[in-house]
């Protein structure tokens, strides 16, 4: 089934917005597609610009791609109109349940939003800033619910996240721990271990996030820090 994504940004200081949109469909390419795919025209000298690009490359406010089978990352390139904050969302978004998770990563704050948890990202922009700043990670999981922690413990210890496996077979993953606001503290990847310890900078409440790669399950699960 084809998927289709919509991502706005809007500027709080002025209300002006601008949108993208993602298409995943088996007939479509990485190059230009004139059936689907559509040439961004930078509007207003006041409105923030939100576009990909395709491979030849071209600049894109509807860019239709290839059907992905496991994962796929694709720069997200954003111009400030005025510095100040400006706001990521969702509007739309279809054929998306298999997916396991939708990551933004924002190269320049060094932050990773999960955004099946979490619809909306909050970022301050400067005229001055690199337009590739972003880059959206997909993944597919199996048909199935996202992992279930009878297969494994996540949780805290003293200055430590831990993820010990229940179910006799090792870790091989992604263990990432972000505060609240969607910043990445700390990440490691696991590789054949029974239990991994990770070192959290600072005291709080956490959102611990263990990506199981060969099962492709993700399990969440928000920890203490003391």
């Amino acid at each position: 089934a084809m998927r289709s994504l919509k991502l706005k940004t809007t500027s709080l200081a002025n209300s002006f917005s601008d949108e993208t949109i993602l298409i995943f469909s088996p007939e479509a390419t990485h190059s230009y597609d004139p059936d689907y795919d559509a040439y961004k025209f930078f509007g207003g000298a006041q409105a923030p610009q939100l576009y990909t690009f395709s491979d030849d490359p071209i600049e894109l406010s509807i860019n239709a791609l290839p059907t992905f089978t496991d994962s796929i990352a694709i720069p997200l390139y954003h111009q400030a109109a005025l510095d100040g904050i400006y706001t990521f969302q969702f509007t739309e978004r279809v054929n998306f349940e298999d997916v396991s998770y939708i990551l933004l990563e924002d190269k320049k704050d060094g932050v990773i939003v999960d955004l099946t948890i979490k619809d909306k990202y909050e970022f301050f922009a400067s005229m001055l800033d690199d337009p590739g700043r972003f880059i959206l990670h997909f993944k597919i999981t199996t048909p199935s619910v996202p992992g279930g922690l009878s297969d494994l413990h996540i949780y805290a210890s003293e200055q430590s996240v831990i993820v010990k496996s229940l179910s006799g077979n090792l870790l091989n993953g992604e263990l990432m721990v972000h505060d609240l606001m969607g910043r990445l503290q700390a990440s490691a990847d696991i590789n054949a271990e029974m239990q991994y310890e990770l070192k959290v900078p600072g005291k709080g409440v956490y959102i611990a996030t263990y990506i199981d790669i060969p099962n492709k399950k993700v399990y969440h699960k928000k920890v203490l820090i003391k």
